[in-house]
């Protein structure tokens, strides 16, 4: 799978926490607000522990899927990704020849 999304959590000055991202994911047809969302699970994904993005930074990464689960706590399904599978997407021409929209052309994020 490849994720474009900003960085909305970083790990403190120790290293503790993980990494959030703004992407979420909604199931098709609830309309509104739905009942259910999933977020992708960066922890153990080995690769923001190497590139180290910063808050507000965005990302383009490709990874492997690895789990899809509820968890029961939040509610929220959980896809995690194969801890070494990352990769910064960065060839820009490989992207458009995936129907990605070229990166400069796209519109600064709105804010609600």
């Amino acid at each position: 799978m490849i994720i474009e999304s900003e960085i909305t959590t970083v790990p403190d000055s120790k290293g503790d926490g993980r990494y959030d991202l703004r992407y979420r994911i909604f199931p098709d047809g609830e309309g509104g607000r739905p009942r259910r969302i999933g977020k992708i699970e960066t922890k153990g994904f080995k690769h923001f522990d190497v590139i180290k993005p910063k808050l507000h930074d965005t990302v383009i990464f490709g990874a492997t899927l690895a789990s899809f689960k509820l968890d029961a706590e939040s509610g929220i399904w959980l896809v995690g990704l194969e801890p070494n599978s990352g990769v910064i997407m960065t060839h820009h021409k490989a992207l458009e020849a995936l129907g990605w929209e070229p990166i400069e052309s796209k519109p600064a994020a709105e804010e609600p």
